[in-house]
């Protein structure tokens, strides 16, 4: 019954996205709230999918992020094209709505690809990117399969490409961002499918939690080559900057 997201913080005010799809902007100083929108109301619609409840199996999980002013949730709405929604940070008003993409519990990143501003979402099925300004749908390719699975870690921008990871049999890709074209350079379930945990990048390797394996442990993943390197590690590790375990 909780949020399953985090509170996204900028300056003195705070976002919160609850699990049945209340959106809220409170002040930090004296806890007012500023605004609300009931994202479920506005934008979902009432009919299962695939079997699916409307709200999704665990309710809304992709925390907000704020860019410009604007605080964009992927809120799910696929039949009113409000996959993703943008209001304003300070008044709360509707900036802009796109996409038919559903929710996931996998939260957004920005970037900047090839000169151009992007807000990437691993959302229910898709991985999508969005101009944070406008919500003009960038790219998009296929992640994910329907029944009680998630998606929950971010999405990782690496230069001109983009990582995603999961479990539940759908594993990680790897793909290049070109203009106007997304291509592939690796799609894999036995690497590093990851079902919560995003991964972290450090000297052209990836270090996350392959969670298919029978005993949990930490692989570290050479990503060009598609190549796990090292899986000695066990969970409770905490990989730091300067490789030290604590």
């Amino acid at each position: 019954n909780g949020p399953r997201c985090v509170p996204t913080v900028h300056q003195n005010r705070v976002v919160v996205f609850g699990a049945q799809g209340g959106l809220h902007c409170l002040d930090t100083k004296t806890g007012k709230t500023i605004w609300s929108h009931d994202t479920m109301a506005l934008f979902n619609s009432k009919r299962s999918f695939r079997g699916e409840p409307p709200e999704g199996y665990f309710g809304k999980g992709s925390s907000p992020i704020i860019f410009e002013g604007l605080v964009i949730v992927n809120a799910g709405g696929a039949e009113k094209n409000a996959g993703v929604v943008a209001f304003s940070l300070s008044d709360g008003k509707l900036a802009w709505k796109s996409t038919d993409v559903r929710a996931s519990y996998s939260s957004p990143t920005l970037a900047r690809i090839g000169g151009q501003s992007h807000v990437v979402f691993a959302a229910r099925l898709n991985v999508i990117s969005v101009d944070p300004m406008t919500g003009k749908e960038l790219f998009r390719f296929s992640f994910g399969r329907p029944g009680p699975t998630v998606t929950g870690a971010t999405p990782v921008v690496l230069g001109d490409q983009i990582f995603v990871t999961a479990s539940y049999g759908f594993g990680a890709v790897m793909a290049k961002i070109g203009v106007g074209k997304v291509s592939e350079t690796w799609r894999s379930d036995d690497i590093l499918s990851s079902q919560y945990t995003t991964a972290i990048a450090d000297g052209g390797k990836l270090y996350g939690i392959h969670e298919v394996t029978t005993d949990g442990s930490y692989d570290a993943v050479q990503r060009a080559a598609n190549k796990i390197i090292n899986d000695s590690f066990k969970p409770g590790t905490v990989l730091t900057s300067h490789w030290e375990y604590v």
